[in-house]
Protein backbone atom coordinates (compact mmCIF):
# COMPACT_ATOMS: atom_id res chain seq x y z
CA UNK A 1 0.00 0.00 0.00
CA UNK A 2 2.85 2.36 0.87
CA UNK A 3 4.42 1.75 -2.55
CA UNK A 4 1.08 2.56 -4.25
CA UNK A 5 0.64 5.71 -2.20
CA UNK A 6 4.16 6.85 -2.97
CA UNK A 7 3.58 6.25 -6.66
CA UNK A 8 0.43 8.36 -6.60
CA UNK A 9 2.29 11.17 -4.80
CA UNK A 10 5.12 10.95 -7.34
CA UNK A 11 2.68 11.16 -10.26
CA UNK A 12 0.90 14.11 -8.63
CA UNK A 13 4.22 15.90 -8.17
CA UNK A 14 5.18 15.30 -11.80
CA UNK A 15 1.78 16.67 -12.92
CA UNK A 16 2.26 19.84 -10.86
CA UNK A 17 5.81 20.37 -12.07
CA UNK A 18 4.97 19.86 -15.73
CA UNK A 19 1.72 21.85 -15.90
CA UNK A 20 2.56 24.86 -18.09
CA UNK A 21 2.36 28.18 -16.29
CA UNK A 22 1.18 26.73 -12.97
CA UNK A 23 2.57 28.54 -9.95
CA UNK A 24 3.30 26.22 -7.06
CA UNK A 25 2.08 26.82 -3.53
CA UNK A 26 5.47 27.68 -2.03
CA UNK A 27 5.87 30.58 -4.43
CA UNK A 28 4.41 33.85 -3.29
CA UNK A 29 5.43 33.47 0.38
CA UNK A 30 6.35 36.74 2.05
CA UNK A 31 9.79 35.48 3.08
CA UNK A 32 10.70 34.46 -0.46
CA UNK A 33 9.19 37.64 -1.91
CA UNK A 34 11.35 39.78 0.39
CA UNK A 35 14.46 37.90 -0.71
CA UNK A 36 13.67 38.85 -4.31
CA UNK A 37 13.87 42.49 -3.24
CA UNK A 38 11.19 44.13 -5.37
CA UNK A 39 8.32 43.64 -7.79
CA UNK A 40 8.13 45.34 -11.20
CA UNK A 41 4.61 46.44 -12.15
CA UNK A 42 3.53 47.76 -15.55
CA UNK A 43 0.12 49.42 -15.27
CA UNK A 44 -2.31 51.59 -17.22
CA UNK A 45 -4.03 52.86 -14.08
CA UNK A 46 -4.05 56.60 -13.38
CA UNK A 47 -0.60 57.35 -11.93
CA UNK A 48 -1.84 58.97 -8.73
CA UNK A 49 -3.85 55.87 -7.77
CA UNK A 50 -1.22 53.38 -8.95
CA UNK A 51 1.36 55.12 -6.76
CA UNK A 52 -0.98 54.92 -3.80
CA UNK A 53 -1.49 51.17 -4.30
CA UNK A 54 2.27 50.68 -4.65
CA UNK A 55 3.16 52.81 -1.61
CA UNK A 56 0.77 50.95 0.70
CA UNK A 57 2.24 47.63 -0.44
CA UNK A 58 5.78 48.86 0.19
CA UNK A 59 4.98 50.19 3.67
CA UNK A 60 3.00 47.07 4.63
CA UNK A 61 5.33 44.36 3.37
CA UNK A 62 8.71 46.03 2.97
CA UNK A 63 8.95 45.08 -0.70
CA UNK A 64 9.76 47.83 -3.20
CA UNK A 65 7.40 48.32 -6.14
CA UNK A 66 9.07 49.51 -9.33
CA UNK A 67 6.16 51.14 -11.12
CA UNK A 68 5.84 51.97 -14.82
CA UNK A 69 2.64 53.72 -15.88
CA UNK A 70 1.70 54.09 -19.55
CA UNK A 71 -1.19 53.68 -21.97
CA UNK A 72 -2.33 50.09 -22.50
CA UNK A 73 -1.07 49.83 -26.08
CA UNK A 74 2.36 51.10 -25.11
CA UNK A 75 2.66 48.65 -22.21
CA UNK A 76 1.83 45.70 -24.45
CA UNK A 77 4.32 46.94 -27.08
CA UNK A 78 7.00 47.16 -24.39
CA UNK A 79 6.26 43.64 -23.10
CA UNK A 80 6.45 42.26 -26.64
CA UNK A 81 9.67 44.13 -27.42
CA UNK A 82 11.33 42.99 -24.20
CA UNK A 83 10.32 39.39 -24.85
CA UNK A 84 11.72 39.52 -28.38
CA UNK A 85 14.99 40.92 -27.04
CA UNK A 86 15.19 38.26 -24.33
CA UNK A 87 14.73 40.83 -21.56
CA UNK A 88 12.86 39.58 -18.49
CA UNK A 89 11.99 42.68 -16.50
CA UNK A 90 8.29 42.84 -15.67
CA UNK A 91 6.60 40.72 -12.98
CA UNK A 92 2.97 41.91 -12.99
CA UNK A 93 1.10 43.44 -15.92
CA UNK A 94 -2.18 45.39 -15.70
CA UNK A 95 -3.80 47.29 -18.56
CA UNK A 96 -7.17 48.66 -19.64
CA UNK A 97 -7.59 46.66 -22.83
CA UNK A 98 -8.55 43.03 -22.35
CA UNK A 99 -8.03 42.04 -25.98
CA UNK A 100 -4.28 42.62 -25.67
CA UNK A 101 -4.05 40.09 -22.84
CA UNK A 102 -5.38 37.40 -25.16
CA UNK A 103 -2.47 38.24 -27.47
CA UNK A 104 0.02 38.01 -24.60
CA UNK A 105 -1.43 34.65 -23.61
CA UNK A 106 -1.20 33.32 -27.17
CA UNK A 107 2.44 34.34 -27.34
CA UNK A 108 3.18 32.48 -24.11
CA UNK A 109 4.00 35.62 -22.14
CA UNK A 110 1.56 35.08 -19.25
CA UNK A 111 1.60 32.60 -16.41
CA UNK A 112 -1.59 30.91 -15.21
CA UNK A 113 -2.62 31.96 -11.72
CA UNK A 114 -6.01 32.25 -10.06
CA UNK A 115 -6.24 34.64 -7.09
CA UNK A 116 -8.01 33.64 -3.90
CA UNK A 117 -11.80 33.87 -4.13
CA UNK A 118 -11.68 33.91 -7.95
CA UNK A 119 -14.51 31.36 -8.05
CA UNK A 120 -16.71 34.00 -6.40
CA UNK A 121 -15.85 36.77 -8.84
CA UNK A 122 -18.69 38.09 -11.03
CA UNK A 123 -18.66 36.17 -14.30
CA UNK A 124 -17.76 39.20 -16.44
CA UNK A 125 -14.51 39.62 -14.45
CA UNK A 126 -13.39 36.06 -15.32
CA UNK A 127 -11.90 37.00 -18.65
CA UNK A 128 -9.88 33.86 -19.37
CA UNK A 129 -11.25 30.35 -18.84
CA UNK A 130 -7.71 28.98 -18.38
CA UNK A 131 -6.92 31.40 -15.56
CA UNK A 132 -4.13 33.36 -17.22
CA UNK A 133 -5.73 36.71 -16.43
CA UNK A 134 -8.70 38.20 -14.59
CA UNK A 135 -10.18 41.68 -14.51
CA UNK A 136 -8.70 43.52 -11.52
CA UNK A 137 -10.90 46.56 -11.99
CA UNK A 138 -13.59 47.88 -14.28
CA UNK A 139 -14.95 51.25 -15.17
CA UNK A 140 -17.49 52.59 -17.60
CA UNK A 141 -16.29 54.66 -20.51
CA UNK A 142 -18.56 57.58 -21.25
CA UNK A 143 -18.48 61.22 -22.36
CA UNK A 144 -17.24 63.81 -19.85
CA UNK A 145 -18.05 67.52 -19.91
CA UNK A 146 -17.11 70.75 -18.19
CA UNK A 147 -20.13 71.93 -16.21
CA UNK A 148 -19.15 75.58 -16.60
CA UNK A 149 -18.75 75.41 -20.36
CA UNK A 150 -21.78 73.20 -21.12
CA UNK A 151 -25.11 74.36 -19.65
CA UNK A 152 -27.49 71.68 -18.39
CA UNK A 153 -29.85 72.30 -21.30
CA UNK A 154 -27.11 71.57 -23.85
CA UNK A 155 -25.62 68.39 -22.34
CA UNK A 156 -25.64 65.63 -24.99
CA UNK A 157 -27.95 62.71 -24.26
CA UNK A 158 -26.44 60.13 -26.61
CA UNK A 159 -23.22 59.19 -28.35
CA UNK A 160 -24.87 60.32 -31.57
CA UNK A 161 -25.30 63.85 -30.17
CA UNK A 162 -21.52 64.21 -29.97
CA UNK A 163 -21.11 64.41 -33.75
CA UNK A 164 -23.34 67.49 -33.92
CA UNK A 165 -21.41 70.34 -35.66
CA UNK A 166 -22.26 72.53 -32.66
CA UNK A 167 -19.35 70.86 -30.85
CA UNK A 168 -16.76 71.76 -33.46
CA UNK A 169 -13.45 72.82 -31.87
CA UNK A 170 -14.80 72.00 -28.42
CA UNK A 171 -14.00 68.30 -28.11
CA UNK A 172 -11.27 65.86 -27.14
CA UNK A 173 -10.96 62.28 -28.38
CA UNK A 174 -8.85 59.49 -26.88
CA UNK A 175 -6.19 57.75 -28.98
CA UNK A 176 -6.54 54.02 -29.69
CA UNK A 177 -3.52 53.32 -27.45
CA UNK A 178 -5.87 53.86 -24.51
CA UNK A 179 -8.18 51.07 -23.35
CA UNK A 180 -11.05 53.54 -23.20
CA UNK A 181 -10.42 54.61 -26.79
CA UNK A 182 -10.25 51.07 -28.15
CA UNK A 183 -13.28 49.78 -26.24
CA UNK A 184 -15.51 52.71 -27.16
CA UNK A 185 -14.52 52.65 -30.83
CA UNK A 186 -15.16 48.90 -30.95
CA UNK A 187 -18.59 49.33 -29.35
CA UNK A 188 -19.78 52.38 -31.29
CA UNK A 189 -18.69 51.16 -34.72
CA UNK A 190 -20.82 48.05 -34.15
CA UNK A 191 -23.80 50.39 -33.86
CA UNK A 192 -22.98 53.26 -36.22
CA UNK A 193 -20.06 52.05 -38.34
CA UNK A 194 -16.93 54.08 -39.04
CA UNK A 195 -19.00 56.92 -40.49
CA UNK A 196 -19.58 57.94 -36.88
CA UNK A 197 -15.90 58.75 -36.46
CA UNK A 198 -15.67 60.35 -39.88
CA UNK A 199 -18.39 62.74 -38.73
CA UNK A 200 -16.61 63.27 -35.42
CA UNK A 201 -13.42 64.15 -37.29
CA UNK A 202 -15.21 67.09 -38.89
CA UNK A 203 -15.57 68.57 -35.40
CA UNK A 204 -11.78 68.82 -35.19
CA UNK A 205 -11.29 67.07 -31.83
CA UNK A 206 -7.94 67.28 -30.08
CA UNK A 207 -6.44 63.80 -29.62
CA UNK A 208 -5.18 62.83 -26.15
CA UNK A 209 -3.23 59.71 -25.20
CA UNK A 210 -5.36 58.59 -22.24
CA UNK A 211 -8.77 59.14 -20.70
CA UNK A 212 -7.15 60.44 -17.49
CA UNK A 213 -5.33 63.12 -19.50
CA UNK A 214 -8.55 64.09 -21.27
CA UNK A 215 -10.48 64.45 -18.01
CA UNK A 216 -7.79 66.79 -16.69
CA UNK A 217 -7.93 68.93 -19.85
CA UNK A 218 -11.73 69.20 -19.62
CA UNK A 219 -11.50 70.05 -15.90
CA UNK A 220 -9.09 72.87 -16.76
CA UNK A 221 -11.64 74.29 -19.23
CA UNK A 222 -9.42 73.90 -22.29
CA UNK A 223 -12.13 71.89 -24.08
CA UNK A 224 -15.80 71.40 -23.25
CA UNK A 225 -16.28 67.67 -23.88
CA UNK A 226 -14.19 64.51 -23.82
CA UNK A 227 -15.82 61.96 -26.12
CA UNK A 228 -14.27 58.86 -24.55
CA UNK A 229 -13.78 59.62 -20.88
CA UNK A 230 -14.40 57.31 -17.98
CA UNK A 231 -16.26 57.26 -14.71
CA UNK A 232 -13.48 56.60 -12.24
CA UNK A 233 -11.12 59.35 -13.39
CA UNK A 234 -13.96 61.86 -13.61
CA UNK A 235 -15.20 61.11 -10.10
CA UNK A 236 -11.66 61.38 -8.76
CA UNK A 237 -11.17 64.81 -10.35
CA UNK A 238 -14.68 65.97 -9.47
CA UNK A 239 -14.12 65.11 -5.81
CA UNK A 240 -11.35 67.72 -5.75
CA UNK A 241 -13.84 70.44 -6.68
CA UNK A 242 -13.28 70.52 -10.43
CA UNK A 243 -16.23 71.38 -12.76
CA UNK A 244 -16.60 68.00 -14.49
CA UNK A 245 -19.35 65.43 -14.80
CA UNK A 246 -20.18 62.31 -16.80
CA UNK A 247 -22.90 61.58 -19.35
CA UNK A 248 -24.80 58.29 -19.39
CA UNK A 249 -25.60 57.95 -23.12
CA UNK A 250 -28.97 56.53 -24.13
CA UNK A 251 -27.24 53.76 -26.13
CA UNK A 252 -25.34 52.71 -22.99
CA UNK A 253 -21.95 53.43 -21.44
CA UNK A 254 -19.11 51.10 -22.45
CA UNK A 255 -17.89 48.63 -19.85
CA UNK A 256 -14.08 48.57 -19.80
CA UNK A 257 -12.51 45.63 -17.97
CA UNK A 258 -8.87 45.93 -16.95
CA UNK A 259 -7.04 42.59 -16.70
CA UNK A 260 -4.06 41.78 -14.51
CA UNK A 261 -1.70 38.84 -14.74
CA UNK A 262 1.80 37.55 -14.04
CA UNK A 263 4.52 37.52 -16.68
CA UNK A 264 5.49 34.01 -17.75
CA UNK A 265 9.17 34.70 -17.11
CA UNK A 266 8.71 37.01 -14.14
CA UNK A 267 12.22 37.32 -12.66
CA UNK A 268 10.70 37.64 -9.17
CA UNK A 269 7.92 35.01 -9.20
CA UNK A 270 7.27 34.99 -5.45
CA UNK A 271 6.97 38.77 -5.26
CA UNK A 272 4.77 38.67 -8.36
CA UNK A 273 2.31 36.25 -6.74
CA UNK A 274 2.35 38.14 -3.47
CA UNK A 275 1.71 41.46 -5.21
CA UNK A 276 -1.09 40.04 -7.38
CA UNK A 277 -2.80 38.62 -4.29
CA UNK A 278 -2.45 42.03 -2.67
CA UNK A 279 -4.05 43.65 -5.74
CA UNK A 280 -7.04 41.31 -5.52
CA UNK A 281 -7.34 41.45 -1.72
CA UNK A 282 -10.47 42.87 -0.12
CA UNK A 283 -8.53 45.76 1.43
CA UNK A 284 -6.98 46.91 -1.85
CA UNK A 285 -10.17 46.41 -3.82
CA UNK A 286 -12.11 48.45 -1.26
CA UNK A 287 -9.46 51.15 -1.58
CA UNK A 288 -10.11 51.32 -5.33
CA UNK A 289 -13.82 51.80 -4.70
CA UNK A 290 -13.42 54.38 -1.95
CA UNK A 291 -10.75 56.46 -3.70
CA UNK A 292 -11.60 56.06 -7.37
CA UNK A 293 -15.16 54.72 -7.74
CA UNK A 294 -13.94 51.72 -9.72
CA UNK A 295 -15.84 48.45 -9.94
CA UNK A 296 -13.96 45.41 -8.63
CA UNK A 297 -14.44 41.62 -8.50
CA UNK A 298 -13.93 40.93 -4.78
CA UNK A 299 -17.19 39.52 -3.37
CA UNK A 300 -16.98 41.22 0.05
CA UNK A 301 -16.50 44.87 -0.92
CA UNK A 302 -19.09 47.58 -0.32
CA UNK A 303 -20.05 50.30 -2.77
CA UNK A 304 -21.20 53.80 -1.75
CA UNK A 305 -24.91 54.49 -2.06
CA UNK A 306 -24.39 57.19 -4.70
CA UNK A 307 -22.41 54.91 -7.02
CA UNK A 308 -24.59 53.22 -9.65
CA UNK A 309 -24.35 49.44 -9.63
CA UNK A 310 -23.34 47.71 -12.84
CA UNK A 311 -26.59 45.75 -12.82
CA UNK A 312 -28.58 49.00 -12.88
CA UNK A 313 -26.64 50.56 -15.74
CA UNK A 314 -27.22 50.14 -19.42
CA UNK A 315 -23.81 49.09 -20.71
CA UNK A 316 -22.20 48.11 -23.99
CA UNK A 317 -19.59 45.34 -23.75
CA UNK A 318 -17.24 44.06 -26.43
CA UNK A 319 -16.09 40.44 -25.79
CA UNK A 320 -12.37 39.89 -25.24
CA UNK A 321 -11.93 37.78 -28.37
CA UNK A 322 -13.67 40.37 -30.50
CA UNK A 323 -11.46 43.15 -29.13
CA UNK A 324 -8.40 41.18 -30.12
CA UNK A 325 -9.67 40.40 -33.61
CA UNK A 326 -10.56 44.04 -34.28
CA UNK A 327 -7.36 45.64 -33.00
CA UNK A 328 -5.67 45.96 -36.39
CA UNK A 329 -8.88 47.33 -37.92
CA UNK A 330 -9.26 49.92 -35.16
CA UNK A 331 -5.64 51.06 -35.47
CA UNK A 332 -5.87 51.26 -39.25
CA UNK A 333 -9.15 53.17 -39.29
CA UNK A 334 -8.11 55.53 -36.51
CA UNK A 335 -5.00 56.46 -38.50
CA UNK A 336 -6.98 56.79 -41.72
CA UNK A 337 -9.62 59.07 -40.18
CA UNK A 338 -7.58 61.13 -37.70
CA UNK A 339 -4.22 61.02 -39.45
CA UNK A 340 -2.26 59.90 -36.37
Amino acid sequence: MARGRNLRLFLLLITVLLTPGLIRAQEGSLEQAKKEGKVVWYTAMALEIAEQVANIFEKTYGIKVELTRSASERIVARVLQEAQAGINNVDVIEISEAGDFTLLKQKGLLRAYRPKNYERFPSNFLLDKDGYFHAWRATIAQPVYNTRLVPASAVPKSWKDLIDPAWKDKQLKVHYVSGAGTNVMAALTKIYGWDYYRSLRKNNPVIVQAASQGVSVVAAGERAILVEGNYYNTMRVKAKGNPVNVIFPSEGAVLVLSPAGIAQKAPRPNAAVFFLEYMFSEKTQQLLIDNTRLYVPHPNVKYPSDMPSLSQLKTLTVPVDELMKRQSEIKRMFTEIFGL
